[in-house]
């Protein structure tokens, strides 16, 4: 049975300690009181059962929508997303090319006496030309944070797969 699902892990970014790494999709949905499905919907601890198959179309970051401006830039171009399948890194990228069209939209700052500025973090995810292909085997994704952040707040991974379960 073939089924698409929206797989996401959180992870808070910090205030000081950088850099700092992430390993996302270790820990399944209620394997502590920090991983309910507000923070994730992760079936998997860190690898795929061997009666399924995950092919992964996309990748999207989504910042959480109490962030400020300057820490989304901060983090945006001080950051990157890492995979690994079986210990073999199979996709490396800069934060800011995964940015989700359903993440931080847009802020407007407004002084006294002068004009409005407009800025905008936005983009549509990655959608991978080669799929990333995870059978039976221990996956790792790894977010990279170098620059610290102001006010913690949450960064969320989307991997848009399919699963196909025997």
């Amino acid at each position: 049975m073939k089924y698409d699902k929206i797989l996401y892990d959180t992870a808070v970014l910090v205030t000081s300690g950088t850099p700092k790494e992430f390993l996302m999709f270790q820990l399944p949905l209620g394997a502590d009181s920090s991983h309910d499905e507000d923070e994730t919907n992760n079936p998997f601890s860190g690898q795929v059962s061997q009666d399924e198959v995950m092919t992964v179309y996309g990748i999207e970051v989504q910042s959480a929508p109490d962030v400020t401006l300057a820490d989304l830039k901060s983090v945006y171009k001080g950051a990157y997303l890492q995979v690994k399948v079986k210990d073999t890194e199979v996709f490396h990228a800069p934060l800011l090319s995964l940015a989700s069209p359903t993440g931080f939209s847009g802020s407007f700052q407004l002084a006294s006496a002068a004009d409005v500025n407009g800025e905008s973090m936005r983009g549509v995810g990655l959608l991978l030309r080669n799929p990333i292909i995870i059978t039976a085997s221990r996956f790792i994704v790894r977010l990279v944070q170098f620059t610290s952040v102001v006010s913690a707040s949450n960064l969320r991974v989307c991997l848009n797969a399919e699963i196909d379960r025997k």
